[in-house]
């Protein structure tokens, strides 16, 4: 198992393997275009339908102090074969590795750093399911906090499975990937000296 929590090396979206995480990557690094991050308004879901159901929106959960599934899409639900949407992002995970993915999230919402993971399912038919994840930073409508556009990414058609359940969950390497953005423009300052006397009744 591998955990990674320094930046990793430049240009290392070139470590993401599945084509649809490569194609989420590259959209969010044209959308965000040197920013931070991008917005979800800068979005168009028309452009990303391929990998649309692949999709979930994670945030923080201020209740519980942990993070949630605001949405979850089709493919990723069939994948654990539950809805996520309103439901604990972390459940299912023993202490350690739900304590490493919260580290991982707090970094994407905080650092503006995506993280890039690698998971293994397993099903109640007892088949191991290869899976990456990819989070990124996004901004939420309207202005609001930040949030974490996730995708999952099985290496094996989960439609073709014939499960019923995912019954563990392991987690083997956890990274962040190291990317570079522009600085916001920081508010210019400027000190006023104020002088006695001047013009008095003007």
């Amino acid at each position: 198992m591998h955990f990674n929590d320094l930046p990793d090396e430049p240009n290392s979206g070139t470590h993401i393997l599945h084509p649809g995480s490569r194609s989420l990557f590259v959209q969010w690094e044209k959308l965000r275009n040197e920013r931070p991050f991008p917005t979800r308004e800068d979005f168009n879901p028309a452009s990303m339908a391929i990998i649309l159901p692949d999709l979930a929106i994670i945030e923080r959960d201020h209740i519980r102090k942990g993070f949630r599934f605001r949405l979850a899409g089709t493919r990723v639900g069939y994948l654990f074969r539950q809805n996520l949407t309103a439901t604990n992002a972390l459940a299912g995970w023993d202490d350690f590795e739900a304590d490493v993915i919260s580290r991982h999230f707090n970094r994407t919402m905080t650092d503006y750093q995506p993280t890039l993971m690698r998971l293994r399912l397993q099903t109640d038919t007892k088949q191991a399911v290869p899976t990456e994840f990819l989070g990124l930073p996004i901004q939420a409508r309207n202005g609001g906090g930040i949030q974490i556009l996730g995708g999952f990414f099985p290496f094996r058609e989960a439609r073709e499975l014939g499960h019923r359940a995912i019954v563990s969950r392991q987690m083997t390497s956890a990274r962040s990937i190291w990317t570079e953005h522009r600085q916001p423009a920081q508010p210019v300052q400027r000190n006023f000296r104020v002088i006695t006397g001047g013009l008095a009744n003007a």
